[in-house]
């Protein structure tokens, strides 16, 4: 089945909802094939079209999230906007506020220190790998030690916010990661 068809998407929306719902209530181990279904509004058949098992379900999720967060960076992190933090923050909190009890479920579920570790690590390996880096940068001998401080600083802070620990609201901490982001930039010129 085409990945791009709307009605493809719509299906595998409705199974990470009824997914999201169930492992909020029980261990993801405990839920079956046909108790997500009848969450979903969905037959058998069509899940499987979609996957193999339950257990594929918490990747499909934790990709989906790492893929938006990753395509979100990219855009950001390139000549022309990578001067503008704004526009990364202010991105990454759309999405997340765009559906907020949803993103704190996914945490919960699938672990938020693993989930965002792998945040970490994608965003990190793209960031150094990348052909935007002036040679200025990329010369620099402290370019992994700065990205590693700066990615695993603003996902840490995220990691925090949505683990409750900083209490603040979501635009609040925007305003400050701005802030921190302009600084870092600054640094790296």
């Amino acid at each position: 089945m085409e990945k791009h068809n709307k009605n493809y998407q719509r299906v595998e929306t409705l199974i990470k909802k009824a997914y999201v719902q169930l492992a909020s209530e029980k261990h993801s181990s405990k839920i079956s094939v046909s108790e997500l279904c009848e969450t979903a509004g969905i037959n058998r058949t069509t899940f499987y079209k979609h996957y193999h098992g339950i257990w594929e379900i918490q990747n499909a999720i934790q990709y989906a999230v790492i893929d938006k967060v990753l395509e979100i960076y990219l855009d950001y992190f390139n000549k022309e906007k990578i001067s503008h933090p704004e526009i990364f923050i202010n991105n990454l909190n759309s999405i997340f506020s765009s559906n907020i009890d949803y993103y704190r479920s996914i945490f919960k579920i699938i672990g938020t220190r693993y989930f965002f570790d792998n945040i970490i690590n994608v965003v990190q390996n793209k960031t150094l790998n990348s052909t935007d880096l002036s040679d200025k940068i990329r010369a620099s001998e402290a370019l992994k030690t700065k990205v590693t401080f700066f990615i695993g600083g603003l996902i840490n802070t995220y990691f925090e916010w949505f683990a409750g620990t900083l209490d603040i609201p979501l635009e609040k901490l925007g305003e400050n990661l701005i802030i921190i982001m302009n600084n870092f930039r600054k640094e790296l010129e």
